[in-house]
Parts: C-alpha cells; sequence; structure tokens
C-alpha cells in the first residue's frame, strides 16, 4: 500500500503489542515515542500507513488483530506526539498490515494522500457493495451481518482477508479503531471472515484500510478479498 504523494516513513522496533495488553503494551508505547520522529503539520498529514511485522505464529494468533495492534500507534503518534494536528477525528484514512518477519516492529508512514491497493495480491473478491442501513454499535447486532450474508460470494474459509471499510461520513471518526464505529463493523464481518456472534475471526484480517469522505454514495463502501 503505497500513497501518491511520498510520505515520512521510519520503524519502530520492539514487540508490536495490540490494545489493552499490559505491561506489554507500555513498553511497545514506550518503545514508538523513543524511535518515533516529530510531526510535520504544515503538508497535512493525515494518512496513517502501518505496517506491522510479527514473528512466528504471532501473525495468526488472537492477539494479532489489525485494529487492536493500530489502537496504541494512533495514541502514542496522534494523542502523544501531536501527528493529524493531535486529533484523531483529523485522520482520513489509515491502511494497515502485517506480515511475519524475524525482526519484529512496525513501519509506519504519514502521508497527505491516500493509499492505494496496488501492491496487494488479492485472489478471490468475496464481497464488494455499499451497506446504506444503521451501522451496528456491537458485535452481535444481526442487521449488518445479514446483510454481510446476502451479499457476500462466499466465506473466507480460513484464508487471510484484505478489508476495505470506505465511510462517506466525513465526521467519522476513524482514530478510535479499537472503539469507534469501525469497530463493530469488522466484528460483524463474521460471516464472510469466520467465527460467530461477539467472536468473529478478525484476526484473518491481514490487510485492512479504513477511509472517509469521498464516497459517491451515502453509507460505507465494505470490500472483502482473500490476500496472499
Amino acid at each position: 500500500m503505497t500513497a501518491s504523494v511520498a510520505p515520512h516513513r521510519w520503524f519502530v522496533s520492539g514487540r508490536p503489542t495490540p490494545f489493552a495488553g499490559g505491561e506489554n503494551e507500555r513498553n511497545w508505547k514506550l518503545a514508538l515515542r523513543e524511535q518515533s520522529v516529530a510531526p510535520i503539520d504544515e503538508q497535512g498529514q493525515t494518512h496513517l500507513e502501518v505496517r506491522f511485522a510479527l514473528a512466528g505464529a504471532r501473525i495468526s494468533q488472537s492477539g494479532s488483530d489489525l485494529d487492536n495492534l493500530i489502537e496504541p500507534v494512533v495514541s502514542v503518534l496522534v494523542n502523544g506526539l501531536g501527528w493529524a494536528g493531535g486529533r484523531r477525528p483529523n485522520l482520513q484514512e489509515i491502511a494497515a498490515g502485517k506480515r511475519s518477519a524475524d525482526i519484529e516492529g512496525v513501519q509506519i508512514a504519514f502521508g497527505a494522500a491516500a493509499a492505494t491497493w496496488s501492491s496487494l495480491l488479492l485472489d478471490e473478491v468475496l464481497l464488494d457493495d455499499i451497506y446504506g442501513g444503521p451501522l451496528p454499535r456491537s458485535a452481535t447486532e444481526p442487521e449488518f451481518a445479514e446483510w454481510v450474508v446476502s451479499h457476500m460470494v462466499g466465506p473466507l474459509n480460513g484464508r487471510p482477508a484484505a478489508v476495505r471499510l470506505w465511510f462517506s461520513d466525513s465526521a467519522t471518526n476513524l482514530g478510535e479503531i479499537a472503539t469507534g464505529r469501525s469497530k463493530p463493523l469488522i466484528d460483524c464481518l463474521w460471516p464472510v471472515l469466520g467465527g460467530r456472534p461477539g467472536a468473529p475471526d478478525d484476526w484473518r484480517i491481514q490487510d485492512l484500510v479504513v477511509r472517509k469522505s469521498g464516497l459517491n454514495h451515502s453509507g460505507v463502501a465494505v470490500f472483502v478479498a482473500t490476500a496472499r
């Protein structure tokens, strides 16, 4: 996932730890603060890209959910260091990925332009449509999940996934990735990702993009494909 305008990039080494990760999360946030660069606000850096490098089997464990891994990064960079003007609602896009690697850490990039999916290797598109109903507020609400069932080609069947959620509402706070409007949508994708209501296999999401505004339709554009 690369941006059309070269973003500011840097790498933070350490053990990527998800939201609510206790002492490990505190150590990870310290590494993020100590190894990150100062914000450059004059270029309107509102598009965040993060690529997590995870050792061994961590990539396929439930603790490797991308939304939860993103949260500590946003907390340190936006709330702590002042990227995106120091305000989470200023984020126009978050593009994230995770891969297995020998050296753990995260590649971070803040840019002024939207990311593309040109570098992703996608296999089968399982869902690609606009959802115009009420957004779910919990992982167990049935309406969006029923819409997923009626619009998906088929389930993921244990494969890694690429997911994109594109909100038409420019007021959507993408920065609250682990607790905001994106989270219940991700959780309610369980019919295509696998799992069950309240316990989705969202750890199978290998690439995730959440974006807002610029959509020609009202609602949320939902895209799910198998990834390599």
